[in-house]
């Protein structure tokens, strides 16, 4: 569960600023040593010295997008009054565009595209498996636990049976049984 309104903004900010600058630290000292004259002290003093450079910024950079990110979509709960994917969406695309507005509209509207595109990809991504695994969470009444346990095996082992193509044909049309994907 996520912390509530206000304080989730900082809470991301800062999960936003570790991930930046872990990830940065390892970018950069894989820069810095590749960069770096010959010798191990010397690729090992170089990645040092570029994550002690750049590490810092990245974060920086990470936080600013966390910051913004959390509070557009803070703001539009409090708006909407929900709680939904649309949220995310619009908070992804209104990230990008006002992050790249000091680059010109056009080149913030194309940033604002990105953002959108991505959060709605992820969105996309977590609806569709919050579908799939709907199923093993019904409930299921003491005496017919033994009656869904067999077809449930029977599923994975129809799916275990399905090629590749199969399985995406099941996927995109969010089909739980394996049988009806590989006959369309």
């Amino acid at each position: 569960s996520r912390e509530p309104c206000p304080w989730r903004i900082f809470d991301d900010a800062g999960g936003a600023f570790c991930m930046g600058a872990i990830g940065g630290g390892l970018f950069h000292s894989v820069k810095g040593m590749r960069n770096a004259p010959r010798g191990i002290a010397n690729r090992l003093y170089e990645g040092a010295s570029y994550v002690r450079a750049r590490a810092p910024i990245t974060g920086g950079a990470f936080a600013m997008w966390g910051f913004t990110f959390s509070s557009i979509d803070c703001t539009m709960v409090a708006i909407r009054r929900k709680e939904d994917p649309f949220n995310s969406i619009f908070s992804g695309f209104a990230t990008g565009f006002i992050l790249a507005i000091r680059s010109g509209l056009p080149a913030a509207m194309g940033q604002g595209l990105v953002g959108g595109v991505i959060l709605a990809l992820i969105e996309g991504m977590m609806i569709k498996m919050n579908q799939l695994q709907s199923d093993s969470f019904r409930p299921v009444h003491v005496l017919e636990q033994e009656k869904v346990a067999k077809e449930q095996m029977a599923k994975m082992e129809e799916y275990e049976d399905l090629s590749l193509v199969d399985k995406v044909k099941m996927f995109d049309q969010g089909q739980s049984n394996p049988s009806a994907a590989s006959q369309s």
